[in-house]
């Protein structure tokens, strides 16, 4: 997988780990991809740069950014297709699939979605709604070759252009509004007698069919036919078969409960894919009959489709791109969404992760090698031992405390620990023995109980590396607990949204929105505090003998934070959405987790080279 954000790693991550999907934000525009003629490379433009892609294996084959200090912009050459462009003043930039750029002097014309044209490499189409333009380009100018504007009989809504399809023998294109086809000349874009070959209204033999919403959705050209899909308000989905001769039309109906709004072109296989929120409906183009519906939640701008292949790209929700394949039956070759991962340990051997799409998943930090339970789910009170041996999930409904290297290995908590009424607070150690928090006694399966406080609605419980220290954070106060001796051996004030963490296995590190604050977890004495003003609860990781602390504080942002030298901390971009971060047991190496679906591995002495940047004061 492959994850654009919006601002650049001012440190390089040293590994990506479990790349599966693609996920860009933001991405909304008709005209932001091209597939390559293979089918088996999409190329995006996004937020400043290009990307490749390799299709059947969602893996990225280059990057090309875009220089914001170049000078030379204008000695580029355009080598592929043009699918992107960008105006700044009198200048327009277009962008190719080979990640080439290319700046003229603007013509004029109305801003619209620049479209290229399915034969030609240096041939555009821009329409804005009431113009279309031909645009010609080389590699010292772009002019404007021929402009139609769009008169209708009333200015009103849905007679704007909304779509452009181009006749296979490159005479003719057509273009769409939301109630009629027009054909119009290629060469001097002017209407062909009879310019309008499809009218809703009349097809529907209602002058008012427009008041009743319906409208056409999509179009295609196809030989000697024009595929038309036309809704009701998004349901009630009809496909269109349009002879372009004597404009004859073919009905056939998609399934009532389906709603679809785009239109694939015939794939290899001689099928059409209508797509929509609630699925896909392949349709034979010969015979024009439906041979298979698939009724999920997909999206409604699925774009870029390989004609010359069975084979289907779909932009999902959230920006993740998902593969359709239709070849007897409609199937869903890659999953679906993003996954997110709330824990993360890193031992030994493996990085440890919990995610509510993918359960419990094992990485090599070294390579692509990942296994994972997927029956055991994240769950609100879930929760890592402390190197990632043990891990407190859901399966079935219940609570279980499971082994991350065994499947086999597990045991629901509520048989530990009978003598626990309501369980509040879960957490196990690397030998997988649980401790539960009830609201005032501390339990284990070995039978030992502890009373640490009066009844208390909420609480976070932590365990340290040899299991002998407990740390309950409560609302008020923190309790350290010796696990072995069985009794409360501090209490400490907690902060306001304070969260304590065993860091090592004597030493305690406190959270809160006035800082962070190292303590001796025998004693309760303060050993170290770092004031600073954090306006929401914050995500840390302490390093296994406690000296060094990753936060996560909002933005993609990491704070590494040194305990001994707080002039020696450093923060820097880690991911969009942090979710979570974890040390390497040699605390050479952080994790980060993201909303990306990826996890990223940065070198903590390249993170604590680079130059300190002067922290804003927060606004009072």
């Amino acid at each position: 997988m492959i994850t654009l954000a919006p601002t650049e790693f001012t440190i390089a991550p040293t590994r990506v780990l479990g790349d599966e999907i693609v996920r860009l934000d933001e991405l909304d525009h008709e005209s932001l991809g091209r597939l390559s003629g293979d089918g088996r490379t999409l190329s995006l433009w996004w937020t400043g740069c290009v990307v490749e892609l390799d299709i059947d294996r969602w893996a990225t084959k280059a990057i090309r950014r875009r220089d914001r200090d170049s000078v030379n912009e204008n000695t580029a050459r355009l080598v592929g297709p043009v699918f992107a462009y960008t105006r700044d003043g009198s200048d327009i930039t277009l962008y190719d699939t080979g990640g080439a750029r290319r700046t003229f002097v603007a013509p004029s014309f109305s801003d619209g979605t620049v479209l290229a044209s399915p034969e030609r490499d240096d041939e555009l189409y821009v329409y804005a709604p009431r113009s279309l333009s031909r645009l010609r380009f080389d590699q010292d100018s772009l002019t404007v070759e021929a402009t139609y504007h769009w008169t209708p009989e009333r200015c009103a809504s849905g007679f704007e252009l909304r779509e452009l399809a181009f006749a296979p023998d490159g005479t003719a294109l057509y273009a769409r509004t939301d109630r009629d086809v027009l054909r119009l000349d290629r060469a001097t874009l002017r209407p062909i007698d009879p310019s309008v070959i499809f009218d809703v209204n009349a097809h529907n033999d209602d002058p008012h069919a427009w008041i009743h919403r319906q409208r056409l959705s999509a179009m295609r050209c196809h030989g000697d036919v024009l595929l038309v899909l036309t809704t009701r308000q998004w349901d009630e989905p009809k496909l269109l078969r349009v002879a372009l001769g004597d404009r004859s039309v073919t009905e056939l109906a998609a399934p009532q409960d389906m709603v679809v709004s785009s239109l694939s072109p015939v794939l290899a296989n001689g099928r059409i894919m209508l797509r929509g929120l609630s699925g896909h409906v392949a349709v034979d183009a010969h015979t024009f009959k439906i041979v298979d519906v698939l009724r999920r939640e997909s999206a409604a701008r699925a774009r870029w489709t390989d004609a010359a292949r069975s084979v289907d790209y779909a932009l999902e929700r959230g920006g993740v791109f998902t593969t359709v394949r239709c070849d007897d039956r409609i199937a869903i070759s890659s999953h679906e969404g993003v996954t997110r991962r709330h824990a993360l340990r890193w031992n030994d051997d493996h990085i440890i992760a919990l995610s509510p799409q993918r359960g419990i998943e094992r990485f090599d930090p070294s390579g692509p090698a990942r296994a994972s339970i997927d029956d055991a789910r994240f769950g609100p009170h879930s929760s890592l031992s402390a190197n990632g041996r043990w891990a407190v999930v859901e399966r079935a409904g219940a609570l279980i405390a499971q082994d991350t290297g065994d499947p086999s290995r597990f045991f629901p908590l509520s048989q530990q620990a009978p003598a626990c009424g309501d369980l509040r607070a879960f957490a196990v150690t690397d030998d997988g023995a649980p401790w539960v928090w009830d609201g005032r006694e501390l339990c284990s399966s070995a039978g030992a109980r502890v009373t640490v406080a009066r009844r208390a609605s909420h609480g976070t419980l932590s365990l340290s590396l040899d299991g002998e220290r407990a740390a309950l954070t409560l609302a008020k106060e923190i309790v350290v607990v010796d696990t072995v001796l069985r009794r409360v051996l501090c209490r400490i004030a907690a902060p306001k949204l304070g969260v304590a963490r065993c860091a090592g296995t004597r030493s305690l590190v406190v959270t809160g929105t006035d800082g962070v604050r190292w303590y001796d977890a025998d004693t309760g004495a303060l050993v170290q505090w770092h004031k600073r003003r954090f306006a929401t609860d914050v995500r840390a990781a302490p390093s296994r003998d406690g000296s060094l602390l990753a936060l996560l504080v909002g933005g993609g942002v990491v704070e590494l934070l040194v305990r001994d030298d707080p002039s020696a901390s450093r923060a820097f971009v880690a991911a969009e959405h942090g979710q979570s971060v974890a040390f390497s047991p040699d605390q050479t190496q952080l994790v980060v987790a993201s909303s990306e679906s990826v996890l990223r591995t940065f070198s903590v002495e390249a993170v604590l080279a680079a130059p300190a940047k002067k922290r804003a004061r927060p606004r009072r």
